[in-house]
């Protein structure tokens, strides 16, 4: 594995983070997916760290932690990304044509 080209390990520099704050008012539960995010990116700093200078089970175990967090993540902002979709759509006039 490579990950010295690794871009976006500090939170605030993660274009994801700048997309979840941009969109916050539309997204629901915007403060449960930012903290999972920030997990995400807390357990990342961990692994670059243990990948130098631990053992070969802390960084399993570390992996494994990552894995499930980065799959609520992914499930939560989904979720979301759905939700916000329709409540555009339900606010959105109706096109030009349409009952008649």
């Amino acid at each position: 594995m490579n990950h010295e080209g690794y871009e976006h390990t500090e939170l605030t520099d993660c274009p994801i983070t700048t997309w979840l704050h941009a969109h916050a008012s539309e997204l629901p539960e915007v403060e449960t997916l930012l903290a999972e995010h920030e997990t995400v990116h807390i357990l990342g700093r961990e692994i670059l760290q243990v990948r130098q200078k631990g053992t070969r089970d802390e960084l399993h175990r570390l992996l494994g932690q990552l894995h499930v967090h980065s799959h609520l993540f992914q499930e939560g902002l989904g979720r979301a990304v759905k939700a916000m979709r329709e409540n555009a759509e339900a606010k959105a006039p109706p096109p030009e044509g349409a009952n008649q």
